[in-house]
């Protein structure tokens, strides 16, 4: 394993990332790459030298200030800052100063919006709806952004917020499905259902239905179809629309 030597209150480590716990009373820092630790949480990176600036523990990184043995040795036992350091990667906290919560969220709003662009149209015009368009709507609804949670997985409360909120005309683009339906108990359970306004024949004979749905509805379509033995597919995507 690769050390830095800090010496105390000689060199101080700078761009880092610091993560930090705080036990027995006494708070122990170590220093890492930045956007590293998040990378080893999510076993994306698994080679420590890559994610520690150094096998040494903190009471205070900004000053280079290492930790006492003697606390050490009452906080985790040991005085192996090697071990101390893997533990308090595992637990502490990520330390996330003003600016870079700031940028993130930014960047959060961002990304939320560029996949609503991709999978909204203006219900309106049938035309797409810009990033800019949806991030500013967003920011005017003061859309709250949950740090715990990907932009992907707030795409859809996100959605919802802007068409209940906002006068922006929007609506999820919708994708045309076949579905084939065995039983007339199943059939009427569709028919009782709102996934589409109206179901046509594919063809005289062969009972497979056709509608254009919102895709959030795929699911229920595809849980049906295997309860009653039939089958879904997809069989057009209403993506070929302008991004103006």
């Amino acid at each position: 394993m690769s050390r830095i030597n800090t010496p105390v209150n000689q060199k101080r480590l700078t761009n880092i990332a610091v993560v930090r716990l705080k036990k027995c009373g006494v708070r122990f820092e170590v220093a890492c790459y930045p956007n590293k630790v998040q990378e080893w949480k999510k076993k994306i990176e698994s080679d420590l030298d890559e994610v520690l600036q150094s096998f040494k523990v903190f009471s205070n990184v900004s000053k280079g200030v290492i930790a006492k043995d003697k606390d050490l040795v009452r906080a985790f036992g040991t005085t192996d800052h090697a071990k101390v350091c893997l533990e308090i990667l595992k637990v502490g906290e990520l330390q996330v100063s003003q600016k870079e919560r700031e940028d993130q969220l930014r960047k959060t709003y961002r990304d939320i919006a560029t996949i609503i662009s991709e999978k909204c149209i203006n219900k309106q015009t049938k035309k797409g709806l810009t990033v800019g368009m949806i991030e500013s709507a967003l920011l005017d609804i003061k859309f709250k952004i949950n740090p715990s949670k990907s932009a992907r997985q707030q795409v859809s409360q996100a959605i919802k917020a802007l068409q209940e909120e906002t006068s922006l005309p929007i609506e999820r683009s919708k994708i045309r499905v076949a579905l084939e339906l065995r039983s007339e108990e199943m059939k009427q359970r569709l028919n009782e259902s709102t996934i589409a306004k109206e179901w046509t024949l594919e063809s005289e004979g062969n009972g497979v239905l056709q509608a254009w749905i919102d895709p959030a509805h795929y699911s229920t379509l595809l849980e049906m179809a295997k309860e009653d033995g039939g089958r879904v597919s997809v069989l057009e995507m209403q993506d070929d629309f302008d991004s103006g």
